[in-house]
């Protein structure tokens, strides 16, 4: 596994805070997908035709 590294080795002082921040987006777009996903599976369930 060494010879495939998730990250590269930085090559800047601001590169942990670019990583930080791509986390952060990608986390925060997670849970919106999941919020839309599960209101989308609520609506189908709910609004159903019988």
């Amino acid at each position: 596994m060494n010879s495939l590294p998730f990250f590269p080795v930085r090559a800047s002082t601001t590169a942990g805070q670019v990583d930080n921040l791509y986390f952060a987006w990608l986390a925060l777009s997670g849970v919106v997908a999941l919020i839309v996903a599960l209101l989308l599976v609520w609506f189908a369930i709910r609004y159903r035709r019988g």
